[in-house]
């Protein structure tokens, strides 16, 4: 399904200490193995394999078609007024670099 394009692959990174989801990763974005991340209510870790998951998230295009299956293959209805939001500009990559190019070492 991925080859098709109904999925992506992402990788999550998971808190050790409780699990959340602290940051997603695309199949072709460099994943911070072995740097040490700080982040919401965990302790600081340094990343290791075991601490991403594996998922597989369906595309748009997958969503849509779906939701025009099940309105017996009409299009998804238009809501006024209602918009999808971009990320700002510093959006997803400048999360990615304030979460794992912090600086170790005390000064």
């Amino acid at each position: 399904m991925v080859e098709r394009g109904d999925l992506t692959l992402q990788f999550q990174l998971l808190c050790p200490d409780d699990g959340a989801v602290l940051a997603r990763f695309d199949q072709d974005d460099p994943l911070p193995i072995g740097q040490e991340v700080a982040a919401g209510d965990c302790d600081p870790f340094v990343v290791e394999k075991r601490h991403l998951w594996v998922a597989y998230v369906p595309t748009t295009r997958l969503l849509s078609g779906l939701l025009k299956e099940a309105r017996g293959g009409k299009a998804p209805a238009r809501r006024p007024g209602l918009r999808r939001r971009a990320l700002p500009a510093w959006g997803i990559d400048s999360i990615k670099h304030r979460l794992f190019n912090r600086s170790t070492t005390s000064t």
